[in-house]
C-alpha cells in the first residue's frame, strides 16, 4: 500500500508508516472483486477481503482544508487502475476504471505518471491497458550463503525496505538490490538523502553510510534509493539506519563555600568527536550563553561554555543537576553534576577590649564581655554610653552589625560597619532590674549571630523630701515636685504610701489623707490630730523609673482651753460662770483662756448660732465675756423670766487657722440673802466605829462595826428654782491632826462622788459619803455614812481607848453657806494571844536515795594545796582520802537518821562509770574506800552516766514508797577537762532529768575549786522537785569537806507564826499591825524595837544565838537541843528538832501593835521522834520578863518612817540560808512555795512532809502539828 499526495505527487510508502497528512490517493494492489466489504470506523477505513483478510487505512476519512479528501485507487492483477468513488455522506465505494483522460480527477495524470511508473493510461475510455512493470526491491541476501563473497552484514530486508544498524561515529557499507519482472537491467541512485548522515550510492546498488559525528538518535536515520529499470519503471526503497550510541558526556563533581558560586568546566572530561560542542540544556531546560536555569538548591548560568553554579541562600550540602551537551549534528547527551556546598560558619562575637589596657586607643571603659554571655555595661542615669560590638567570621566574610531587639528603657543606634553603638537610657530611668538590647552580627551569607548587651543604669536622686506645715484640722497644698530634679517629661505623681493615685483621687495615710489636685498633693489631717504627719509619694516621668520621697507635714496644735483662775492652768472641756440677775450693761461674767504652744496668737469669738440675740460679747484678745445692752434688757438678766442658764459656744482661733470650740454655761443667779438653816438629831451628832471590826482586828465585841450613818436636815428661806441649787460637802479634822501607822491623815472632798476621804499616804483610813439630797415637805435631807477603812493611832499603851474625830457638814445654797459639826468616835484595837498551849512536833525517820557523783581525776591524789603526795590518792592527806572519810560520814549519818540506798557514779579521764544497782551503806562505803584517782575531769561524761541505764534510773535496790527523798551530791576538786564542761543543752537535759525523777542535786566544790570556778558547777546544782537553782556549796579545804557535807543534812522541822492566827478575830496583832517585841528562851530575853539594836538580857552562853541585824532574824539553840529561828518583823518562825530523840522544849514571847499595846504567851514544845514518848512535861518557871514601853520609845518606832515598820520588813525566807548561798524561797515563809537550794537535800514534793510540812493556816498553828 502506498499513497501519492495529490499536490506535488510525493509517494508515501506503507513501510514508512503511512501518514495521510495531506489529501492523497491511497493505492492498493487489490482487484475490486476481491473486496467483500468496506466499513468506516471513525476516520479509518477497514476493507475486508473475500479471503477474510482485512486492510486498515488509518485516517482515510480525515477532513482537510478546502474540502480536500483522500481517494482509494485499486490496481488489479492486470495492472488496471480502479477509482473508488464516494459521496460526502459515505455509503460505500463505487469503483470505476481509470482512463488516462479522466476529467473528474485532475490529479490522475501525475498519479498515473508517478505512481505507476510513467505508464500512460489507455487512450480508450472503456478499459485499462497493459503497462510496463516497475522493478521491485529485493533482499540482497537471497540466494547467498553465509560468508558468501558479497554479503551485507548488519542489513536486513523487509517489506521492500532495508534496515541497518551502525555504531555512533562509524561508517556502514551496504547494498540495495532489486528485481524487474520485465527483466530489465536495473540501476540505483540516491533518492532522499539521510537527515543525520551522508551516503554515497553507486549505480550497482552499493552504498556507504556515515552518520553525523556524535549522532545516535533519537529515533532512526533513513534515506531512499531509486531502483530504475531504464524503461521509466522506478521503485523507491527506504534504508532505515539505527545508530547505536556511545557515551560522550561524563558526570562531574565540584565543591564550593557557603553561598559561594563555582564555575564548572563540565565539557572538560567529555569525549565528543564532533565539532562545536555546546551545552544546550540544564535539568532539561534550554539554556544559552548568559542565561540562567533555576535548579534544586541553587541556579546554573552558562558563561563562556562553562556552568556557574550559585547555591541558594542558606543552603549547604550536595546540590545535584544535569546538563545536556551536543555537537553540530550530534545527538544531545546528558550527564549529572554534584556540587558540595560547605555549611556557613556563623560569625562569633569578640571582646573589643581584648589585648588592650584602660587608656589604650580603642579601649571601651565600662563594658565587659563574657564569651557566650554577651556584653555588660554600666551607665549613670541620664548619661549616654558609647560602646562597641566586635566579631569574627571563620569564612572570612565581612561582617555587618544591626539592632535586633531594641532596649525597653532607652534608645540605641549602631554603626552597621564598625559595630559601634550609642545607648541612651530613657530620661530618669534606672530600674528596677536592667535594660538590654540585642545586636545581630551578619556575615552577609545568612550567618547571623545575636548577642545581648545588658545595661545596668546607676540611679541618681531625682525626688527629694519635702516639708510643710498647716494649722489644726487645716488642709495644705504641697508642690512636692517643685524641688525635684527629673530630667524627663510629663513628670507625674503615681503613688502615695505605695497606693496608686490619680488626679482627683484620695489616699488615706497615717494621721490624715492625701488628695492629688492639679499635680500637687493636698494633705488633710485627721480630726483632732496635731504633730508631724508623714507619708511618701512616688513620681515618675514618661519611661522613667519611679522614685519615692518622704513628706513631713507639721500640723500645729489646736488652741487648748484652760482654767485661767488656776495657777497651773489645767485644760478644761467647758466653762460655767454665774452672774446675778439685774446686772448692768458691760457686766464681766467670766473669762476663758486658750493656750497654743506652736502659735503666735489666739483670738476669741462667740459662735453667732449659739447667741442669736447678741446677749453676750467677748473680748477677742482677753477672752473676757460681758453682758451686752441686749442681754441686760433680756430675760437672761431676769431670774424670774425664762431659763436661768444660757450656753454659748466660744471659738478660739490660732494664727495658723486652727480652731477649738468650748461650751460656756452662763448661769443667772437669783439674789440670795439668807443662808440655809441646818438641823441634826442628837443621835447623829456622835457616831461610833471600832478598829477591831477591821480585817485583822481582834473582835472582842460582837456588836462593833466599821460603819455608822447619820442624817442632816436643813431649810432655806430664799426662793430657789429646784433642789439642785443646793450642794453639800463634808470637812474632816485638820490635816495631820491624826495619824495612821505614824503617817499623817489628810482629807479630800470629791463632789462627783459626794465622798470625803481620809488618806494616810496611799492608804485609805476613813470615808464619809453623803447620800442624795431629797425634799420632804419643804425640808431638805441627806444621809451620810462613815466607814472606817484603816486604823488610826490612839494614845500609846492605853489599851482599848477611843479617839474622837471632829467633822463638819456644809450646805451651800449658791450664795450663802451654813455648817454643822458632828463627832466620829474610833475605838482602839489591841493585840491578843491565846492562852499558853502545847506545840507538838512529830518527827519521822528519813528515807533517802543518795546518788554520789565523785571526781576521781588525778588532782584528787594531791593535798589541799595542790601538792603531789607520796602514795598519791592512798595518802591519808590526799583529797581523795579526805573525801572518802567525808562520804563515809555522810552515808553513816543518813543511815543513822533512817534508811538509805546509795548509787555511786565516778568520773575521771574521759569517761564515767555508774556502778550497777543501788547499794547499802556498808557496801557503798567499802567500794568508795577502794577507789583510786587518775586522769582528767569529765563533767559531761559524769552527768551522762548518772542519767544512763546504770545511773539513777536503775531501780535495783532503790528505796521506794511514800516519804522517800532523792538527793544527788556532785563532788569535785577541779574544773572540767576541755570539751567536758556542761553546755546549755546538757544543762537543760540534766534539769529535766532531775525534775522527772524528783532529785535535789547539790554541787560541792573543794580542794582546787575556788570561788571563780563555781560557774562550772552551777549548771549541776538544781532542785528538781522545786524547779529552782541550788547554790554551789564550797568547802574551803579538803579537811572541811566533812563538816560541809554534814551541814547539808537538814533535820525535820516545823514552820509557823508567833503572832497568832492569821486574820483571826480572837488573836493576833490586831488592826494596828505589829511585831515580835520580846522573845524568851531558856531564861534569856531578846527585845526588839524597829529601828533599834537588839537588846539581850540574861547572859546567854557563847554561840547560843545568831542575829542578822539587817533582816531582823534570830536563831537560838535551845537547851533542850532544838533550834528556833524567828523573824521579829513578821512573827514567822522555824523550829528544828534534835535528831533521834523525843523531848520537851519551851519558849515565850510578847507581841506589840502599832499603838504600843501588847500581848504575851508561852509555848510548850513537845517533840515526838519516831513515835517515842518524851515523858511528862517538866515544870518551868515563868520565862517572860516584865517589859513596858514609854510613849517616847513608841514614838521612836516611827521616826523617819513613811509607813509602819512592819510593812517594810524583809521576808524570813530571804535570810534562812547558809553563808555564800543565794536567797531561796522556803515553803510557808515566802511567796514561792519551794525550799531553798543547798540547805537541805529534797526528794519528791510528796515526800516533803518528812521534814518540811506544807504551810498550815495560821489559825491552826496554836494546835499540835505533825511535821
Amino acid at each position: 500500500m502506498e499513497a501519492v499526495y495529490k499536490s506535488g505527487g510525493k509517494i508515501v510508502l506503507a513501510q514508512q508508516g503511512l501518514v495521510l497528512d495531506k489529501p492523497s490517493a491511497v493505492i492498493l494492489k487489490v482487484a475490486p472483486e476481491q473486496i467483500a466489504k468496506s466499513v468506516r470506523v471513525g476516520n479509518d477505513l477497514v476493507l475486508t477481503l473475500v479471503d477474510g483478510e482485512q486492510i486498515h487505512v488509518n485516517g482515510f476519512f480525515t477532513a482537510y482544508a478546502e474540502d480536500g479528501r483522500n481517494d482509494l485507487v485499486l490496481e488489479d492483477q492486470h495492472g488496471v487502475l480502479w477509482w473508488g468513488q464516494y459521496g460526502k455522506a459515505w455509503e460505500g465505494f463505487e469503483f470505476t476504471e481509470i482512463e488516462s483522460d479522466e476529467p473528474a480527477a485532475p490529479w490522475l495524470p501525475w498519479l498515473l505518471g508517478l505512481a505507476l511508473g510513467g505508464l500512460a493510461a489507455s487512450s480508450g475510455g472503456g478499459g485499462g491497458k497493459n503497462i510496463d512493470h516497475p522493478p521491485e526491491a529485493a533482499d540482497p541476501h537471497v540466494g547467498l550463503r553465509h560468508l558468501a563473497s558479497d554479503p551485507v552484514p548488519g542489513q536486513e530486508f523487509s517489506n521492500g525496505g532495508n534496515t541497518v544498524s551502525v555504531r555512533e561515529d562509524q561508517p556502514f557499507n551496504g547494498k540495495i538490490t532489486g528485481q524487474d519482472k520485465d527483466g530489465d537491467p536495473l540501476t540505483y541512485e540516491l533518492g532522499t538523502p539521510p537527515a543525520h548522515g551522508t551516503v554515497v550510492v553507486t549505480p550497482d546498488g552499493k552504498y556507504t553510510y556515515i552518520p553525523n559525528k556524535d549522532w545516535s538518535g533519537p529515533g532512526t536515520d533513513e534515506f531512499t534509493v531509486i531502483v530504475d529499470d531504464g524503461k521509466g519503471g522506478k521503485t523507491t526503497t527506504t534504508v532505515t539506519v539505527n545508530v547505536t550510541p556511545e557515551q560522550d558526556a561524563f558526570d562531574d563533581r565540584a565543591s564550593t563555600g557557603f553561598e559561594k558560586s563555582v564555575t564548572i568546566d563540565v565539557l572538560g572530561n567529555d569525549d565528543f568527536e564532533g565539532s562545536n560542542v555546546k551545552i544546550t540544556h540544564v535539568n532539561g531546560s534550554a539554556i544559552a550563553e548568559g542565561q540562567t536555569v533555576t535548579v534544586t538548591d541553587g541556579s546554573v548560568k552558562l558563561e563562556g561554555g562553562q556552568l556557574v553554579f550559585t547555591p541558594d541562600a542558606g543552603f549547604n550540602g550536595d546540590a545535584r543537576f544535569s546538563y545536556t551537551a551536543q555537537t553540530d549534528g550530534g545527538t544531545p547527551e546528558t550527564a549529572d553534576v554534584i556540587v558540595t556546598v560547605a555549611a556557613n560558619q556563623l560569625p562569633e562575637t569578640t571582646d573589643p577590649n581584648e589585648g588592650l589596657n584602660p587608656g589604650d586607643p580603642g579601649y571601651i571603659p565600662g563594658q565587659s564581655f563574657t564569651p557566650g554571655g554577651g556584653y555588660t555595661v554600666t551607665v549613670g542615669e541620664d548619661q549616654r554610653f558609647n560602646g562597641k560590638i566586635t566579631g569574627e567570621d571563620k569564612d572570612g566574610d565581612p561582617l555587618t552589625y544591626e539592632l535586633g531587639t531594641p532596649p525597653a528603657h532607652g534608645t540605641v543606634t549602631i554603626d552597621k560597619h564598625t559595630g559601634k553603638y550609642l545607648y541612651t537610657p530613657h530620661q530618669d530611668w534606672s530600674g528596677p532590674g536592667t535594660d538590654e538590647f540585642t545586636v545581630i552580627v551578619d556575615d552577609g551569607k545568612g550567618g547571623k549571630t545575636s548577642t545581648t548587651v545588658t545595661v545596668s543604669v546607676t540611679p541618681e536622686q531625682d525626688a527629694f523630701d519635702d516639708r510643710a506645715s498647716t494649722g489644726f484640722e487645716k488642709s495644705v497644698t504641697i508642690d512636692v515636685l517643685g524641688n525635684d530634679d527629673f530630667e524627663g517629661s510629663n513628670v507625674k505623681i503615681t503613688h502615695v504610701n505605695g497606693s496608686a493615685i490619680a488626679e482627683g483621687q484620695t489616699v488615706t495615710v497615717a494621721d490624715g489623707s492625701v488628695k492629688l489636685v492639679g499635680g500637687q498633693l493636698v494633705f488633710t489631717p485627721d480630726a483632732g490630730f496635731n504633730g508631724d504627719a508623714r507619708f511618701s509619694y512616688t513620681a515618675q516621668t514618661d519611661g522613667g523609673t519611679p522614685e519615692t520621697a518622704d513628706v513631713t507635714v507639721t500640723v500645729s496644735q489646736p488652741p487648748v482651753f484652760v482654767d485661767p483662775s488656776d495657777p497651773g492652768e489645767p485644760p478644761v472641756t467647758s466653762y460655767a460662770f454665774e452672774y446675778e440677775e439685774n446686772s448692768p450693761v458691760g457686766k464681766w461674767l467670766g473669762q476663758v483662756k486658750a493656750n497654743d504652744a506652736d502659735s503666735t496668737s489666739v483670738t476669741y469669738s462667740i459662735d453667732p448660732a449659739s447667741d442669736p440675740d447678741g446677749w453676750y460679747a467677748i473680748d477677742a484678745t482677753t477672752g473676757e465675756i460681758t453682758l451686752t445692752a441686749a442681754g441686760a434688757a433680756s430675760q437672761a438678766n431676769d431670774f424670774e423670766q425664762g431659763s436661768n442658764s444660757q450656753t454659748i459656744t466660744v471659738v478660739a482661733t490660732d494664727s495658723e487657722g486652727g480652731k477649738t470650740e468650748v461650751a460656756v454655761t452662763l448661769n443667772e443667779k437669783d439674789l440670795n440673802d439668807n443662808a440655809p438653816v441646818l438641823v441634826m438629831d442628837p443621835e447623829d451628832k456622835v457616831l461610833h466605829v471600832a478598829e477591831e471590826a477591821l480585817v485583822g482586828g481582834i473582835k472582842d465585841d460582837p456588836g462593833s462595826t466599821t460603819t455608822a450613818t447619820g442624817k442632816i436636815s436643813f431649810t432655806d428661806a430664799d426662793k430657789t428654782p429646784d433642789i439642785n441649787t443646793f450642794s453639800l460637802e463634808m470637812q474632816g479634822p485638820a490635816d495631820g491632826s491624826i495619824t495612821s501607822g505614824g503617817v499623817a491623815v489628810t482629807w479630800s472632798w470629791d463632789a462627783g462622788s459626794s465622798t470625803l476621804t481620809g488618806m494616810a499616804g496611799a492608804k485609805e483610813v476613813m470615808t464619809v459619803k453623803v447620800g442624795a439630797l431629797t425634799e420632804v415637805g419643804g425640808r431638805y435631807e441627806a444621809s451620810y455614812t462613815v466607814t472606817l477603812k484603816g486604823p488610826v493611832d490612839h494614845a500609846v499603851g492605853r489599851g482599848a481607848n477611843t479617839l474622837d474625830l471632829d467633822f463638819k457638814a456644809i450646805v451651800h445654797d449658791g450664795k450663802q453657806s451654813s455648817e454643822i459639826g458632828f463627832v466620829v468616835e474610833v475605838k482602839d484595837d489591841v493585840p491578843a494571844l491565846a492562852d499558853d498551849a502545847e506545840l507538838v512536833i512529830n518527827l519521822a525517820k528519813l528515807q533517802t536515795n543518795v546518788m554520789i557523783v565523785l571526781d576521781l581525776s588525778g588532782s584528787m591524789a594531791w593535798d589541799s594545796n595542790g601538792k603531789v603526795l607520796p602514795g598519791g590518792g592512798s595518802n591519808a592527806n590526799s583529797r581523795l582520802s579526805l573525801a572518802k572519810k567525808a562520804l563515809e560520814a555522810l552515808i553513816n549519818k543518813y543511815e543513822e537518821y533512817g534508811d538509805v540506798a546509795v548509787k555511786l557514779v565516778t568520773f575521771n579521764g574521759s569517761t564515767a562509770n555508774a556502778h550497777a544497782t543501788w547499794m547499802s551503806a556498808a557496801t557503798a562505803i567499802a567500794i568508795i574506800n577502794g577507789l583510786t584517782a587518775t586522769g582528767g575531769t569529765p563533767y559531761k561524761a559524769a552527768l551522762n552516766a548518772a542519767m544512763g541505764t546504770n545511773g539513777f534510773a536503775d531501780n535495783v535496790g532503790k528505796l521506794t514508797g511514800e516519804g522517800v527523798q532523792n538527793v544527788s551530791y556532785f563532788i569535785t576538786d577541779g574544773v572540767p577537762t576541755l570539751g567536758q564542761g556542761v553546755n546549755p543543752r546538757l544543762q537543760a537535759q540534766w534539769e529535766d532529768f532531775l525534775t522527772t525523777h524528783h532529785i535535789n542535786s547539790v554541787g560541792v566544790g573543794f580542794g582546787g575549786i575556788k570561788t571563780g570556778d563555781i560557774p562550772n558547777i552551777d549548771p549541776i546544782a538544781y532542785n528538781g522537785p522545786a524547779g529552782v537553782e541550788n547554790a554551789v556549796v564550797l568547802a574551803n579545804s579538803a579537811a572541811e569537806l566533812n563538816s560541809t557535807l554534814q551541814d547539808l543534812i537538814q533535820l525535820p522541822r516545823l514552820e509557823g507564826s508567833l503572832r497568832g492566827e492569821l486574820d483571826s478575830a480572837v488573836e493576833g496583832y490586831g488592826a494596828d499591825g505589829g511585831f515580835i517585841n520580846v522573845l524568851e528562851v531558856d531564861g534569856v530575853s531578846y527585845t526588839y524595837l524597829p529601828g533599834q539594836a537588839l537588846q539581850v538580857a540574861g547572859n546567854p552562853a557563847s554561840g547560843t544565838y545568831t542575829y542578822d541585824a539587817a533582816k531582823h532574824l534570830i536563831t537560838i539553840k535551845t537547851a533542850a537541843g532544838g533550834s528556833l529561828t524567828v523573824e521579829f518583823d513578821t512573827g514567822k518562825f522555824i523550829y528544828e528538832g534534835k535528831a533521834l530523840a523525843s523531848y520537851w522544849d519551851r519558849f515565850g514571847y510578847t507581841i506589840q501593835d502599832g499603838d504600843g499595846d501588847q500581848a504575851s504567851t508561852v509555848k510548850d514544845v513537845k517533840v515526838v521522834y519516831d513515835g517515842g514518848d518524851p515523858g511528862p512535861k517538866p515544870a518551868y518557871a515563868s520565862p517572860l520578863l516584865a517589859m513596858s514601853l514609854d510613849p517616847e520609845q513608841l514614838d521612836a518606832l516611827h521616826e523617819g518612817a513613811e509607813e509602819p515598820a512592819a510593812t517594810a520588813l524583809p521576808a524570813l525566807h530571804d535570810v534562812l540560808q547558809s553563808k555564800d548561798e543565794a536567797a531561796g524561797d522556803i515553803d510557808g515563809l515566802g511567796s514561792v512555795q519551794a525550799p531553798a537550794a543547798a540547805v537541805a537535800p529534797v526528794a519528791a514534793s510528796q515526800d516533803l512532809a518528812l521534814y518540811m510540812p506544807d504551810p498550815l493556816p495560821e489559825e491552826e498553828l496554836h494546835q499540835p502539828v505533825h511535821a
